[in-house]
């Protein structure tokens, strides 16, 4: 009986376990099929000598590929992540000191596979090959690149990894509505209004006959190099001579006139997949007939790389493509493919690509709707490519495409910009036009929008142009958490910047450039004396504008372009003011430009301005990837500041040991108007978003942080606020580790200074005294204000305020008779706290000094509140910036 029963379990296992694998098939043949629809499977079986290894075998293609699952823990929860390979092949890269010849000796002399393993093909002028072991059975690749990496002939070996295309297709015809360049609302059924990229006001206002041609290169699945919407559009290599069966350029590659087939290693470049096609369309179309749609930059010329016949390629050939492109000097490559094998061959050609040969990278995101700073996707993780993500006729991230998440956006950002790729309509082969979505479809809309900069900028660098993009860029609440500062693609802000200045930063008076007079740009023509905004000093580069001379520290200066940081990070010389005893007292005029990687390191006190004086300025700027570490005060815009700011944006990280504060280091009685933070900060002491440290009446209104924070006294918008200061209309996202006195918005409020018709959301974690809004208040107001802030620590903790502690006092001397009030600096007493029409959130359940607990629906009631809504509509959406339309500002604002 026993063993009837033991038979009976292990048949019972042994069905699970068929099951099991039949599960597992199922599964596997539904990841194949989403990742090569064009392909079918004529065999598929697990490897039993690679653990979680299946191998699949197509009709088209007598080669083999290897996929193994390699499932990512992130944050407790299990990402699918697979490796995709060709089976029994392998890329080296042969060290400088070795010859083929080398290699060809080691392996005839150590018999390596029975002589099997095979030179198959090579990149040209590099010393990059692909081997094959011509071997019946999949061999285990770990294996076979220990061995070769222990010949020490190489620099690089590894699997030669599969890419894929990344589009979802509509596989049918379709009315040709680009709703993606003009989106009316009603373009697309019940689609949101201006969420489009503004094309048409850019192609209706731009003449590309006027515009330098642009090599934009495909590599992809090839082109229709025929249909009549491209075929005016399709470069051709007038070193070459078509049909003589000559390599007349000498390249390695006969007959290359519209480019290379690296996949069959021919000339014939025709697309018989439809995705290349479709991708060359959105870049440069031409409405050949009523109805067709339009590309966006009229001025490329499309290289033809074509890396695959069908929808799957491998890193090898992507690389000989690269290479080929580099040896043709393109200026764009779109890159609408991706996987999730890094591959060091790939990463040197496309580092070689940007680099060396200063070519413009645009990658897609991918389809797989993960976190890619969290799980890399290549080519778009590489540092040097623009990575875009794609979004829908809603302004929505679409439904399919990687994203980077809020967590991983405090780091550096791995996808730049969204574009449209939902239902985007362009050609395919043939001389048809259909939809396609994809991040694929997202990708070339950046690419097309770089190829029109640079025919018009055609002296910037890929840099420059690229921030030429990111500057410009749509912010779109829908995105928060999802692409890094929330930008959708805009290509009229883009073209259009405040002001055209390459030409004239360019302009030679007496035989030099402005960009290079001393001191500023126009310093010297007539009528110009810095002593208005109609005559101030313009500035075209960041030595014009860090050298303000100390006999024009009261003058007005104007930027005229972007400025690109690239001083010495190390050298507090690279300050205005540095090398002056007194304030700057002038006025800054940003007009919209931006002023990129900002970086100082110092042992003194820093900020792009050491001192803004009582009367001193500074107005609609912007600075990006600012990176500061110093001593004393320390803040982006100005270590001290007794004057005023009004319209400012920074992103950046700023850390120091005292005064920390992402604008300002101390302000003291000056004010900080329409101010926005975004970054990380870190301190030893006092340290907040907008200001480290509020003293004698400062002023802080209509500013908005989000922060990442760790501090000793610390707060979202300021650190301490004391002597009759006020914030009043702020909001700030926190994430703060303090452990002292914290608050969402304020560290600690004291000495009549006050808060008004403020709010804050986030996090707030103090090992001694914390509050949603304020840690702790000492003879101060509260008014008209809330906390939305998960409130946690040690002791001393509220929803709203963790402690109040008034009326201190002090002696003086030691002496018990000699005391005042600190606030009010004699024995008059000073006024007592006042916390009115102030709330929390109830879930919080820590009552702590003050305020009223109250639902998120209260909370988000209108009605709530007194004077919110009195004078303007003062919202602040989920997700907001600056640029939002919703966000108050002055009226000469420019955002």
């Amino acid at each position: 009986m026993k063993w009837i029963n033991f038979i009976m379990i292990a048949f019972i296992f042994l069905l699970i376990g068929c099951n099991n694998l039949s599960n597992d098939e199922t599964n596997m043949r539904k990841f194949v099929a989403s990742k090569f629809p064009s392909h079918n499977i004529s065999e598929i079986k697990m490897d039993s000598s690679l653990k979680s290894s299946w191998i699949i075998k197509f009709n088209s293609d007598s080669s083999r590929i290897l996929i193994q699952n390699k499932d990512t823990l992130i944050n407790n929860q299990i990402i699918p992540r697979k490796s995709i390979q060709i089976a029994n092949e392998v890329i080296v890269k042969l060290r400088s000191e070795f010859k083929l010849i080398d290699f060809r000796n080691i392996i005839d002399e150590k018999k390596f596979y029975n002589n099997e393993i095979s030179i198959i093909d090579s990149i040209p002028k590099t010393k990059i090959f692909r081997l094959r072991i011509a071997n019946s059975r999949v061999v285990n690749h770990h294996e076979v690149i220990k061995e070769l990496k222990s010949l020490n002939l190489f620099d690089i070996v590894e699997p030669n990894y599969i890419v894929t295309q990344e589009t979802n297709q509509y596989l049918v015809n379709y009315s040709p509505k680009q709703w993606y360049l003009y989106n009316s609302g009603t373009t697309v059924l019940n689609s949101k209004i201006d969420a489009d990229i503004d094309g048409i006001e850019v192609l209706s206002r731009c003449d590309p006959k006027k515009l330098k041609e642009v090599i934009v290169a495909v590599i992809d699945c090839g082109i229709d190099i025929n249909h009549p919407s491209l075929k005016d559009n399709i470069w051709i290599n007038k070193q070459e001579i078509e049909g003589n069966n000559i390599d007349d350029d000498g390249n390695g590659y006969v007959d290359d006139v519209f480019g290379w087939n690296f996949q069959s290693n021919n000339n014939s470049v025709y697309d018989y997949n439809g995705h290349g096609t479709h991708i060359a369309g959105i870049i440069c179309s031409k409405e050949n007939r009523h109805g067709c749609p339009v590309g966006i930059s009229a001025n490329s010329k499309l290289l033809v790389a074509k890396y695959t016949n069908g929808s799957i390629g491998s890193t090898f050939n992507i690389t000989k493509a690269i290479n080929y492109c580099i040896e043709k000097k393109v200026d764009i490559i779109n890159m609408s493919f991706g996987g999730y094998d890094k591959s060091d061959i790939l990463y040197d050609a496309v580092k070689s690509a940007y680099y060396t040969n200063k070519i413009v990278l645009v990658a897609a995101a991918g389809n797989d709707a993960i976190d890619i700073y969290e799980i890399p996707y290549y080519p778009a993780s590489f540092v040097f490519v623009n990575t875009v993500a794609s979004t829908n006729c809603f302004d929505e991230l679409s439904s399919f495409s990687n994203y980077q998440g809020y967590n991983s956006s405090w780091n550096y950002a791995v996808i730049d910009i969204a574009a449209p790729g939902t239902d985007i309509y362009s050609t395919i082969p043939g001389g048809g036009f259909k939809l396609m979505s994809g991040t694929s479809m997202a990708c070339p809309q950046v690419t097309a929008t770089f190829a029109l900069l640079k025919g018009i900028y055609w002296d910037e660098s890929p840099n420059e142009l690229r921030l030429r993009i990111l500057n410009s860029a749509d912010i779109v609440s829908s995105l928060h958490n999802k692409v890094p500062q929330s930008r959708r693609l805009n290509i009229y802000r883009a073209i259009y910047q405040p002001k055209v200045t390459a030409d004239f930063c360019n302009e030679l008076v007496s035989g030099q450039p402005r960009c290079n007079r001393y001191p500023y740009a126009n310093y010297g023509d007539e009528g110009i004396d810095g002593d208005s905004y109609e005559t101030a000093y313009e500035i075209c580069t960041i030595e014009q504008l860090l050298n303000i001379r100390k006999v024009d520290m009261n003058k007005h200066f104007r930027l005229v372009k972007n400025l690109v940081w690239h001083g010495n990070l190390s050298s507090e010389t690279n300050m205005i003011g540095f090398n002056s005893n007194i304030p700057f007292n002038g006025i800054i005029w940003g007009d919209g430009y931006t002023i990129f990687g900002f970086s100082l390191k110092s042992e003194k006190e820093i900020g792009l301005i050491k001192h803004i004086g009582k009367q001193g300025r500074v107005i609609n700027l912007k600075m990006e990837g600012v990176y500061l570490q110093g001593k004393g005060n320390v803040g982006s815009i100005a270590a001290i500041c007794e004057g005023g700011i009004n319209n400012v944006q920074v992103t950046g990280v700023v850390k120091g040991n005292r005064n920390v504060g992402g604008l300002v280091g101390d302000l003291k009685g000056g004010w900080v108007y329409n101010g926005y933070y975004e970054g990380q900060l870190l301190a030893n002491s006092f340290v907040g978003g907008v200001s480290g440290k509020c003293s004698r009446g400062a002023k802080i209104k209509r500013c908005h942080t989000r922060v990442d924070l760790i501090g000793d006294i610390s707060g979202g918008i300021s650190g301490e606020l004391s002597g009759d200061c006020e914030i009043n209309e702020a909001y700030s996202f926190v994430k703060i580790k303090s452990n002292f006195k914290t608050g969402g918005l304020v560290g600690s409020l004291q000495c009549m200074s006050s808060i008004k018709n403020s709010y804050t959301e986030g996090r707030v974690y103090s090992s001694n005294t914390g509050g949603g809004l304020v840690g702790e208040i000492s003879n101060a107001s509260v008014d008209n204000s809330y906390s939305l802030c998960h409130v946690v620590g040690d002791k001393d903790l509220g929803g709203l305020i963790g402690v109040k502690n008034d009326d201190i006092i002090y002696n003086i001397g030691g002496d018990y008779q000699k005391w005042k009030y600190k606030c009010t600096n004699s024995q008059i007493p000073p006024i007592p706290t006042s916390i009115t029409n102030s709330y929390f959130l109830r879930d919080n359940n820590k009552l702590g000094a003050g305020g009223v607990p109250k639902s998120l629906i209260e909370l988000k009631d209108k009605n709530t509140f007194n004077n919110w809504f009195s004078t303007f509509n003062w919202t602040i959406p989920k997700g907001f910036t600056p640029a939002s339309p919703a966000l108050p500002r002055t009226n000469i604002s420019l955002y």
